[in-house]
């Protein structure tokens, strides 16, 4: 595209720049949430995938200016991000709408039979083994 005095090439103007087949976002977007139990978890750096449901493709976005002091009082209130375009990684499930999926785990404590220097991994893995091999009563499925 020809630009003509100083004027800007339209894929400037939009946030896109296109270089051969890359193409980098720089979209911002703010989002609003309610102070909840689960909202005061957010933090910088954590990443979303954010897109319409009906939307076959989804962007990722990561918080990078949390702001959680100014709209709230007495406990209540809301929390305000902003979050910038990042890019999709291996470990995002698109199809579930999940950031970093694959790469997640569970913060599980240990319990004190566990946390002995003296059990081997080899018993540990055993004994998990036996447990996991024992049908839940309720029928649930548990993550191991």
């Amino acid at each position: 595209m020809h630009t003509h005095n100083n004027c800007p090439n339209i894929t400037d103007l939009i946030g896109e720049r296109t270089r051969e087949v890359l193409t980098i976002g720089d979209a911002r977007i703010a989002v609003t949430v309610g102070k909840d139990e689960d909202t005061v978890e957010l933090w910088r750096g954590l990443r979303f995938l954010i897109d319409d449901s009906d939307s076959e493709d989804v962007l990722a976005y990561q918080i990078t200016k949390p702001n959680k002091m100014f709209n709230v009082f007495n406990g209540k209130g809301v929390f305000r991000f902003i979050l910038n375009e990042v890019q999709l990684t291996d470990n995002d499930n698109k199809e579930l709408r999940i950031a970093d999926y694959y790469s997640w785990h569970p913060h599980m404590e240990l319990d004190s039979e566990h946390k002995d220097s003296d059990v081997t991994v080899a018993e540990i893995v055993s004994a998990a083994t036996a447990a996991a091999a024992v049908p839940p009563d309720d029928d649930k499925e548990v993550w191991l």
